[in-house]
């Protein structure tokens, strides 16, 4: 297959109900891929949350299939399994409905792709730089 397939969920705690889940792929090679969005990325090929339905006529208290974070915790476990597999990018397969959800976590289109840098070399320099400051007073003190 050339890669390792990821499958996560949120469950109850006798794990009688599915409350979402998430399909995460990493290539053996991240950087190559035939697809040039894909290159240096880990993809989300699926992601579903569940929940009771909200008829079209009432309102959604924020308590029900959206809106609690499940999805959110998802895509969090699944762009920390990336970037334990040093993947710097994480792209979802996402359709023009989902796109904003996705801006929101901080992915932006690039083709057909919502992607997301998941490393940052300035802000790990920052907190390097942070630390070393932090050491070098503590000595000095």
């Amino acid at each position: 297959s050339g890669g390792t397939e990821y499958y996560i969920s949120i469950e109850d705690g006798d794990r009688s109900t599915l409350y979402g889940h998430i399909r995460l792929r990493i290539n053996d090679n991240i950087h190559e891929n035939a697809i040039p969005e894909l290159k240096d990325c880990g993809l989300i090929r699926e992601l579903h949350t569940y929940g009771k339905l909200v008829a079209v006529n009432q309102t959604n208290t924020g308590k029900e299939a959206q809106h609690v974070g499940v999805g959110k915790k998802l895509m969090h476990k699944a762009e920390e399994i990336a970037k334990a597999h040093n993947c710097p990018w994480m792209a979802v397969i996402a359709g023009i409905g989902a796109r904003n959800y996705y801006r929101k976590l901080g992915y932006e289109l690039k083709g057909t792709y919502m992607v997301k840098r998941l490393t940052n070399e300035e802000s790990s320099f920052r907190g390097f730089l942070s630390k070393s400051i932090g050491a070098l007073l503590s000595k000095l003190t």
